[in-house]
């Protein structure tokens, strides 16, 4: 038979820089605080056969950035009670560019045979199923970004609900822009809640009690 050994590797190797501190108010009271950073350098994914018919794919290393700052307070209130809270900011940033390219035409975003099959190779790369996997569909789209006027990357990923009576004196004209497909549920109801505030409506969205249909639905209702 062949023989064959299949390995699947990823790993992830960290340099951390990190400082707490502690602060005695009285011996009751206690505050917390503290630094961290990170500089991370990992693998997402690696793919070897060290059979008769051997191979390697490696996606390639990446590196990243974190940082962090917490407070915290510790509190005896009495023998038996002891309140323990704080909030902690973390920021995390891969390190360099990704792939970028620019249409003319927002509202129509050619679909580019090249870049379909390169997300196939790469996808195949960690998923060998995917290159016999069949195509059901291809799409390209565009959606705005809130932004101050600079490079797309700088540009929020969020989304925005905007009152053109406050930003623009327009009465009667609500915009949402931003967000995406996975938060097209909490964008609705974030713009209804705008909507119903303006003509004094108080009622509780019901849009989350209901369920959404499937997607595999898409392939099997008729029209």
């Amino acid at each position: 038979g062949d023989d064959s050994i299949v390995k699947m590797t990823s790993t992830i190797h960290d340099i951390t820089i990190k400082e707490d501190l502690q602060f005695f108010l009285d011996s009751k009271s206690i505050f917390n605080f503290g630094l961290q950073y990170i500089y991370h350098t990992y693998l997402p994914g690696e793919i070897s056969d060290e059979g008769d018919d051997p191979f390697a794919i490696s996606i390639g290393k990446r590196n990243a950035h974190e940082c962090a700052a917490y407070v915290s307070h510790e509190w005896k209130v009495t023998d038996r009670v002891k309140l323990d809270y704080g909030t902690r900011y973390s920021f995390f940033s891969v390190t360099g560019m990704g792939d970028t390219f620019e249409i003319e035409d927002p509202d129509y975003v050619p679909i580019i045979r090249e870049q379909v099959q390169l997300m196939k190779e790469r996808g195949a790369e960690l998923i060998p199923a995917i290159r016999n996997a069949k195509e059901r569909g291809v799409y390209m789209a565009t959606r705005p970004l809130i932004g101050g006027g600079g490079s797309g990357r700088s540009a929020s990923r969020t989304f925005k609900v905007f009152d053109h009576k406050v930003d623009d004196n327009v009465e009667g004209f609500v915009t949402i822009t931003g967000g995406k497909a996975t938060t097209l549920r909490v964008m609705g109801e974030k713009v209804a809640d705008m909507i119903c505030d303006k003509l004094s409506v108080d009622a509780p969205s019901t849009s989350a009690e209901y369920p959404l249909r499937s997607f595999r639905e898409y392939y099997t209702l008729p029209g």
